[in-house]
């Protein structure tokens, strides 16, 4: 057990390390036992404080403050309860996937799947999402009344599947209620016999055998053998908005939607146009072509998805699975060229990127998990350099933060800096060398801090084991241990009192990374 004691009431502790660490400061008190858990302490203005607890990240995770208390078991369990400013209470309790109850104000929401549902008029995210006009109850299979689930304005069901009621009010285009009123249907035995009408509409199926719907003045479509054979026709003389279908799937369909258009013979024809985009193949997949007519390129496949080509504004080609690549080129007003390069490579293992600006660069490459390499530069000097080579070493670096950090060995790859309570709880136990530097804050350990480098505006700090220990201040002043026993103290060189700085020094070299690591990746 070491415990080293900083200048500002800041002390940390490690103990069997790297498997007990503990770093405390009059900000944040932090105790990790790896590989269980990670709990800090935030302490605020006020008398304030936040806790927060990692248990076996990412799977168990924990908050309390004054206004928030919520616990997370990944993927099992789930509460969270909190204020907002305005005082009102919020709480929301989850069992995945059979409990769900959440509370906001005088709104809540419950649901026992598959069996109970029941809830104020509101937001509905669990187990059917949907946004509730109404107070709305449902006791499955028995009796169910839902406000604007599935799109409908009213779901009422009773022994389903022997009876459902469906209410829907259809809009005009510029969003009018129709004044032809709701268009209702009733089904029994779902989804064997439907009939409805109202609303301009009028339905009846026995499905899977036939059905038809008529929108008057608009479009009559019928079914026959569902799904194959399908024939909708147009009753309105403006075609710009007619709709009509002939398909007998999946071998043969002709559908024209206002200014759209579909045919096809499968597989030896088939076209679709809309405004901004055509397609067509031959003998699919022998032959695809898609016009891109709005981005101004056209890609042709050849034995899709194996061979491509892509000419126009963006130009590539691909051999897929080994090989793909694509550029894009573009001018600006003021006649300055920018250029996007992305390119696959043993897809979806390789990847590249490059971005060229007329005021920075970007570039990104990565064989998952083995090998990523990203940097950013641009024309004010701002550098980000981004390197994984798996399972050996990570490197990092932001020159805008003036931060940097290295470490070996690197078992996660960049799987870590996505998460700082797995880097903070796993990532020390494999770092044979680790080092962070953000500023003029600077920490080396070697050795699960068997060997420990510290300087921090002009504090240094060396740490051999039990074995020996130097340490001098920012004045100068110089401290030697052997054995922990035996101490030797110099003098410092003179200074003046006004330049002597006293400045916090950080805790571990993960503390200082959590502190950074939002920074530490390469620019998208």
């Amino acid at each position: 057990s070491v415990i080293e004691r900083l200048s500002n009431d800041r002390t940390f502790t490690h103990a069997l390390t790297p498997l007990f660490t503990r770093s405390r400061s009059p900000e944040v008190d932090r105790v990790t036992v790896r590989p269980i858990s990670t709990r800090a302490v935030e302490y605020g203005s006020d008398s304030e404080q936040t806790t927060t607890v990692d248990f076996l990240p990412p799977l168990g995770h924990a908050v309390r403050s004054a206004n928030e208390q919520s616990c997370n078991f990944f993927p099992l369990f789930h509460t969270r309860q909190w204020t907002d400013a305005d005082g009102s209470a919020h709480s929301f309790t989850s069992f995945f996937p059979f409990f769900h109850h959440r509370v906001d104000g005088p709104a809540h929401h419950t649901a026992f799947v598959p069996f109970y549902m029941s809830g104020t008029a509101g937001s509905v995210s669990y187990p059917i999402p949907f946004k509730s006009t109404r107070d709305y109850s449902a006791v499955f299979p028995f009796y169910g009344n839902l406000y604007g689930a599935f799109g409908n304005d009213r779901v009422t069901f009773a022994f389903w599947p022997l009876y459902t009621r469906i209410e829907k009010t259809y809009r005009t285009p510029d969003g009018r209620p129709s004044a032809a009123g709701p268009f209702v249907k009733h089904q029994f035995l779902y989804p064997i016999f439907t009939f409805g009408s109202g609303g301009g509409y009028k339905s009846f199926k026995i499905w899977p055998l036939y059905g038809q719907t008529v929108k008057e003045g608009e479009y009559v479509s019928r079914f026959v053998a569902w799904p194959i054979f399908n024939f909708t026709k147009n009753l309105n003389s403006d075609t710009s908005h007619a709709k009509n279908v002939m398909a007998g799937l999946p071998v043969y369909w002709d559908i024209q939607d206002g200014a759209k258009f579909s045919q096809s013979l499968f597989p030896l024809y088939g076209k679709r146009t809309m405004p901004d985009f055509e397609r067509s193949f031959r003998l699919w997949p022998l032959y695809i072509n898609t016009k891109y007519i709005k981005e101004g390129y056209t890609t042709r496949d050849y034995l899709w998805p194996v061979f491509s080509k892509t000419e126009g504004t963006t130009e590539g080609f691909k051999i897929w699975p080994l090989y793909g690549v694509r550029k894009q080129r573009q001018m600006s007003p003021r006649g300055k060229s920018s250029e996007d390069v992305s390119a696959f490579y043993l897809w979806t293992l390789g990847k590249y990127e490059r971005s060229v600006r007329p005021d920075s660069r970007r570039v990104y490459n990565r064989l998952f998990p083995l090998y990523v390499f990203g940097r950013y530069d641009d024309e004010a000097g701002y550098r980000q350099r981004q390197v994984f080579l798996w399972p050996i070493i990570s490197y990092q670096e932001d020159t805008l933060q003036d931060a940097k950090a290295v470490s070996f060995l690197n078992l996660l790859g960049t799987f870590e800096a996505h998460f700082p309570a797995i880097q903070e709880v796993y990532s020390p136990l494999w770092r044979v060398v680790d080092y962070a530097r953000q500023g003029e804050e600077e920490r080396l350990s070697i050795l699960w801090n068997f060997i420990s480098v510290r300087k921090d505006h002009g504090n240094e700090a060396l740490t051999i084991g039990p074995f020996f220990q130097f340490h001098r201040s920012d004045t100068g002043a110089r401290e030697y241990t052997l054995l922990t026993a035996f101490h030797l103290h110099a003098r410092p060189s003179a200074r003046s009192s006004d330049t002597a700085r006293r400045r916090n020094s950080p805790e571990t070299v993960a503390t200082l990374r959590s502190r950074v690591s939002g920074v530490l990746a390469v620019k998208k």
